[in-house]
This record gives structure tokens, sequence and C-alpha cells, in this order.
């Protein structure tokens, strides 16, 4: 998994400010003023070429015109965006640190996220299949499950 990442990583997917704007719909001038405003972060070619955007960037962008076309300020979109950004490093920081093995049989996926710190003996299973999702305690050495 830690090699998938750094596959898409080194891929250097980005675009520039007129393709980022057809893409999300934002206009140029809006793309300038939120960056003025800190809230979007172009990439800065290091030779000295135009401003791109990244996937991150990206997706923010699309967000911040999203919340503002609903009837949000943009400070309040910036907020909302900010709020769950955070929820989404804290997320994948867990997935990250945890994740040890995927099992895919093609009907159903199985996540295993190692032993449960207060729980020696038991790992934590997240079970998905369709749009059901199972968060399982399972012993580590037998395949006895138990539901949390």
């Amino acid at each position: 998994m830690d090699n998938l990442v750094k596959v898409i990583k080194q891929l250097d997917l980005s675009i520039g400010i007129g393709e980022a704007s057809r893409i999300t719909g934002a206009s140029g001038a809006q793309l300038r003023y939120w960056e003025k405003k800190g809230l979007v972060h172009p990439i800065q070619r290091i030779d000295g070429g135009n401003k791109r955007y990244d996937l991150n960037t990206l997706m923010r962008i699309i967000l911040i015109k999203y919340y503002i076309d609903n009837g949000f300020t943009l400070s309040k979109a910036s907020e909302i965006i900010r709020s769950r950004c955070d929820d989404g490093t804290i997320i994948r920081t867990f997935i990250m640190q945890r994740l040890n093995d995927i099992q895919n049989d093609g009907e159903m996926v199985k996540l295993h996220f190692g032993e449960i710190d207060n729980d020696p003996g038991y790992q934590m299973v997240v079970e998905v299949q369709d749009e059901n999702v199972r968060l399982l305690r399972q012993k580590n050495k037998a395949s006895k499950e138990e539901k949390v």
C-alpha cells in the first residue's frame, strides 16, 4: 500500500490554471483570489514555469466552488473544508499506520487493522460487501469472530 502511494505521488499529476478553471467551473480570477486568501496552494515549478494545480488542490477548488454555489460565504466554505480536511488527515493517518492486510475475494473486502491495543489477542477486522460494513473483533490465532 505504501508503494501505491509512492507511485501516485511520483506521477506528478498537475494542470494549469486554464484547465483547472475549465474542470472546476471556478474562474481564473476566483482561483487567484482564493490563492491570495490562502485557500488554495498551487505548485510553483522550480524551472520558473506556470503555477500548476495538483489533484488535492483541484478537489479543494471543487469543494469551495460547490459551497459558494450553494449559498455559503467564502469564509464559511473555507471553515467547512478545513474541518473536513482535518478529519481526512486523521483517517488517512489511522489507515496508513494500522492497516496490515487487505483481502478481496471478489464479493467481500476484508481490512485487517492489527491487534487491538487494549484487548491483546484480538485484532480489528472490517468487512465491506456492497454497501454493508461490519466491524469485527477477531482472535489472532483462531477464526472465531465477534461483533464489536
